[in-house]
């Protein structure tokens, strides 16, 4: 069943993006079970795989399409004569700073690799994060405020950690991810901390966006959620 779904998803994939329910559908007509589950499981199984990757938003909607991935090779887990420095460095560039834990967890690579990647980086600065060790790239200095921030639902700023508690709260944390279910709601940023969750207008269903906050914020900060939700432009 893998092979057939991923043959299937490659060939069509190869033609134009797609919807998860186009996927699913086409899965259907292949007569591959998709009920109970098994549907989103090849998705996933086939996304981490390298087969294809969440691309840009559908047309008026805010549903991201699935994308064919370029073969870029077949990544394995760090034996003699591969470089993953180059992966632990943008990892850290991107969303340092970032512990061993948070590389492991993210590469799926056992610690003793990510801490041997990390050496051979060259320039990565050590840091102490609530008495962890952990890695940046750059100035240890506090970044400048980056204000208001809307991010999509699964977004990496959040989804990209082991330890999600420096960019959310408790109660913020349980707002994304409600009954911690596994499916990230799309979230409100206010200098790299989620304050609470929002969405879009749905066409006739909902003519107004919702916007819900679990965290205290200033009626300046209010109104800048408000106007970024209004100009949100995939709605």
């Amino acid at each position: 069943m893998l092979r057939r779904s991923r043959a299937s998803l490659r060939e069509a994939l190869g033609e134009r993006p797609l919807r998860r329910a186009e996927i699913l559908e086409l899965w259907s007509r292949a007569r591959i079970e998709t009920a109970d589950g098994r549907g989103y499981h090849l998705l996933m199984h086939l996304a981490v795989e390298g087969l294809f990757h969440w691309g840009r938003f559908a047309p008026a909607g805010t549903e991201q399409l699935a994308t064919l991935t370029e073969d870029r090779g077949t990544a394995d887990t760090g034996g003699a004569g591969d470089d993953l420095s180059p992966i632990v460095r943008g990892f850290v560039q991107a969303r340092g700073p970032v512990t061993d834990a948070d590389l492991a967890w993210w590469t799926k690579l056992p610690k003793t690799v990510v801490r041997r990647a990390a050496a051979e980086a060259g320039d990565l600065l050590e840091v102490s994060v609530q008495g962890r060790p952990a890695w940046l790239i750059g100035d240890a200095a506090a970044p400048e405020p980056s204000g208001v921030i809307l991010v999509p639902g699964f977004d990496e700023w959040i989804l990209g950690y082991a330890d999600r508690s420096l960019v959310a709260g408790i109660a913020a944390l349980q707002s994304v991810v409600p009954g911690n279910n596994g499916i990230f709601r799309p979230a409100i940023l206010v200098d790299g901390v989620v304050v609470g969750t929002w969405r879009p207008p749905r066409g006739k269903r909902t003519a107004e966006p919702v916007i819900r906050l679990v965290e205290p914020v200033t009626p300046a900060t209010r109104r800048a959620v408000e106007e970024a939700v209004a100009a949100w432009p995939h709605g």
